[in-house]
């Protein structure tokens, strides 16, 4: 086994452990792909029968494990985190090269591991986005802009913030194929739940309601709390932050017109964060393939005092590291105050 193998077999290893501390736990955002899996597997139709405010992908994914709490839905989490390491593995490595890509992969696992619980934990929409946004612009950077489009599809199929992935292929690879590949795979969906029934449920449940929500937030003074939280994330992520520009002056392009796709992206995602004016930790997600990429590229490519950013991942390190044996000794902290425990029967 080579060298390359041993990291993604511990990195594995580090993203099961620190879930299967959770197995107990039940957290806010799991709660109702949950339930609607479990109304799913006795029969009943998403929408149609069962109120639910986000598109199906989730629930269908909670199917899986049988719609059950607990090791089951810990281990599906580190797969699916693994599996996000390994897309920015792939991404970086095409991009640069091995020592980049193992950053990436490296960066990716930890900071879906030292993280608020409530958002690295939840097999939830935000999280399960990562993936497709991965693939789609890994894809639509290798001209592969049909599969990147399907791809935008899936992660729609996800959150209404696919059509922001939609719109990053776009900028990478600027061709009828992407936008053809996306109606393809919603046209699919929308097939699916118009045979059961469900399209016009859907409808208003995820979208007309959906817009609802979205066009207003709860939040005073939005402004305030968008800066105060925004800032607060850049510390606890200060080494990908600091790392990042390093990784954008080094963008391999064959013109200077291909910046462009790089900004293009994070103008895109900070419109992902920003949606609602709510700013919760978990819409970070929407930035993070993005800046986990042009970190690693900055974190290889570090020269003198560079070399020390690593250290800077010394803070998330020690204000969630010990959340986790909080969870596995079973004792309360402040991070699981909306955490419901799962019945002992």
């Amino acid at each position: 086994m080579n060298k390359t193998r041993w990291f993604f077999l511990a990195l594995f290893v580090l993203l099961l452990v620190a879930r299967l501390c959770h197995s107990h736990v039940l957290w806010a955002e799991e709660t109702l792909p949950l339930a609607a899996a479990q109304q799913m597997r006795a029969g009943h139709v998403l929408y149609r029968d069962i109120w639910f405010d986000k598109p199906p992908f989730a629930p269908i994914v909670y199917t899986l494990i049988g719609g059950e709490a607990g090791w089951l839905l810990r281990t599906l989490g580190a797969f699916y985190a693994w599996l996000c390491c390994l897309l920015t593995y792939g991404f970086a490595r095409d991009l640069w090269g091995r020592r980049e890509g193992l950053w990436a992969a490296g960066l990716m696992g930890f900071f879906l591991t030292f993280d608020f619980a409530s958002s690295v934990i939840p097999l939830a929409a935000d999280l399960l986005m990562v993936a497709p946004h991965l693939a789609a612009v890994w894809l639509a950077w290798r001209g592969r802009a049909l599969w990147a489009g399907a791809l935008a599809g899936v992660a729609f199929a996800i959150s209404p913030k696919g059509l922001l992935v939609l719109a990053v292929c776009l900028f990478w690879s600027p061709t009828w194929m992407v936008p053809a590949g996306f109606f393809l795979v919603t046209a699919i969906v929308s097939a699916g739940l118009w045979t059961v029934g469900a399209l016009l449920a859907y409808w208003d449940e995820v979208w007309r309601w959906g817009r609802l929500y979205a066009g207003s937030t709860f939040v005073e003074a939005p402004l305030r709390n968008a800066v105060v939280r925004t800032l607060n994330w850049s510390g606890f992520h200060a080494a990908m932050v600091c790392a990042a520009p390093g990784g954008l002056s080094e963008v391999p392009t064959a013109s200077a017109r291909r910046l462009n796709p790089w900004l293009a992206w994070l103008a895109i995602s900070l419109v992902g964060v920003a949606a609602g004016m709510r700013f919760f930790p978990r819409y970070y997600f929407q930035l993070l393939p993005l800046l986990v990429l042009l970190a690693a590229r900055g974190m290889a490519e570090a020269r003198s005092a560079r070399r020390l950013l690593p250290l800077l991942l010394l803070i998330p390190l020690i204000r969630f590291a010990p959340s986790y044996l909080q969870a596995l000794r079973d004792t309360e902290w402040r991070d699981s105050a909306i955490a419901a425990r799962q019945p002992s029967y």
